[in-house]
């Protein structure tokens, strides 16, 4: 529960910031500088930040102009508390015990909840900008998908100079033993697959927009694609696909029997894909284990 509370904190922290990052990306504004009312353009001072406590203190108003303050502000705080939650709950839960934190895993664990964090962050950022506006902005995906290539290299470095070969790093040997070794293969093993993963599940969307002609699928979804390869890897991100078609199909076949939408009007796809890859990132494993058992 302690996990489920920090996680919840986080997130909503979280979904406050990505709440102004969408609407700057929307505007086209910088995504530098003090949080501002929308409606009086003020500079938001310290007390006026707290994430859902501001909201209700204040009573839905901002404390300068005293115009209503938008409701979905409120309630992007408290679903994104609510998904950190889960996701710092399920990660301290799949672990097999406190040793393991404790042990010579300790920074492996952290790095792995701190990149959790901040792809679940840029989900989140997704899920709004494109239900919001149908875009899913470059400004937002090229520095994701560089950072997660960066932490895949960083993270492969990491084991092998300090997990696996800490007693070698003698100048003469320090190439073959970053480079080529038995016991650094799998590092870099990872890193191929996911690279691999990313450029196969990005090319796949790529190919799907030169064939329907960008009617099926857009470019911020391909970007995206790239960018959940390189994050999740393999297998996770064929589950997030999965589930991200899935629900797209449910949901657009809900809207066209409602009358919701016609059969020649089209949805937008980023929302499903952060949704997708966020279930993946969090049940993956559980998921996987459940279709596996199916097929035995």
């Amino acid at each position: 529960m302690y996990g489920a509370a920090l996680g919840f904190c986080i997130g909503a922290i979280l979904g406050s910031f990505s709440k102004a990052v969408s609407e700057r990306l929307i505007i086209g504004g910088s995504l530098r500088g003090r949080s501002y009312c929308l409606s009086c353009k003020k500079t938001l001072r310290w007390y006026d930040l707290f994430p859902i406590l501001s909201y209700l203190t204040l009573k839905g108003k901002c404390r300068y102009c005293h115009k209503k303050i938008p409701s979905d502000v409120f309630a992007i705080e408290i679903i994104s508390g609510i998904l950190f939650a889960i996701l710092y709950w399920s990660f301290i839960y799949s672990q097999t015990s406190l040793v393991l934190l404790l042990s010579q895993n300790m920074w492996l664990v952290l790095f792995d909840i701190l990149f959790k964090t901040f792809v679940v962050t840029v989900l989140l950022i997704v899920f709004l900008t494109d239900f919001q506006s149908g875009f899913i902005f470059d400004r937002l995906t090229y520095p994701s998908i560089a950072i997660s290539l960066g932490y895949i290299l960083f993270l492969a470095l990491f084991k092998i100079l300090f997990f696996h070969q800490a007693d070698s790093l003698h100048p003469s040997l320090f190439l073959s033993t970053i480079f080529w070794n038995v016991n650094t293969k799998s590092a870099w093993f990872s890193v191929i697959l996911n690279v691999a993963t990313g450029i196969i599940s990005g090319g796949g969307f790529l190919l799907l927009l030169i064939l329907t002609r960008g009617k099926g699928m857009g470019g911020g979804d391909v970007k995206l694609a790239f960018f959940l390869g390189f994050a999740l890897g393999f297998p996770k991100t064929i589950v997030a696909l999965f589930l991200s078609f899935l629900l797209g199909s449910v949901v657009s076949i809900g809207l066209i029997l409602l009358k919701r939408k016609k059969i020649s009007q089209t949805i937008p796809f980023g929302p499903f894909l952060a949704l997708g890859a966020y279930l993946a990132i969090v049940f993956g494993s559980a998921l996987l284990s459940f279709y596996l058992k199916l097929l035995n």
